[in-house]
C-alpha cells in the first residue's frame, strides 16, 4: 500500500479535466478571424482552434499525453505566450500559465 503513493496517475483526475477544459476555453475565447498569428508556429486561425478542439478532446478522455503537448504551448516564449502578447491578453496568459502549471505539476 505505501507503495501506492509513487506510482504515477494513468489518467488526468475528473476535477483536473474540469479545470483544464476551462484554461483550453479560455483560451479559445481569444481567438477570432482577426488573430495575429506571425510570431506563432500557428499557419492559420482554423489550425489553432483545431488544435484547442484536439486538446480539448483528449482531456475529457483523460489522457496524459495532452498535458505534454498543453505544456509545451503554455512554456515560455512558445505558442500561447506568442499569441497573448501579438493579440493584447498577455495578463490573462500569466494567470492561465499559472493555473495550468499548478495542474501539471502535480503529473509530473
Amino acid at each position: 500500500m505505501f507503495f501506492n503513493l509513487f506510482k504515477k496517475p494513468k489518467e488526468i483526475k475528473p476535477h483536473h479535466r474540469e479545470e483544464l477544459l476551462r484554461i483550453i476555453e479560455m483560451v479559445k475565447s481569444t481567438v477570432h478571424p482577426e488573430t495575429e498569428l506571425i510570431y506563432s508556429y500557428f499557419e492559420s486561425v482554423d489550425e489553432l482552434l483545431k488544435e484547442l478542439d484536439e486538446l480539448s478532446e483528449e482531456v475529457k478522455k483523460g489522457e496524459l499525453n495532452s498535458l505534454n503537448t498543453l505544456s509545451m504551448h503554455f512554456a515560455p516564449t512558445s505558442g500561447f505566450q506568442e499569441l497573448s502578447m501579438q493579440n493584447g491578453w498577455s495578463k490573462e496568459y500569466l494567470k492561465l500559465a499559472d493555473q495550468f502549471d499548478s495542474i501539471h505539476n502535480k503529473y509530473k
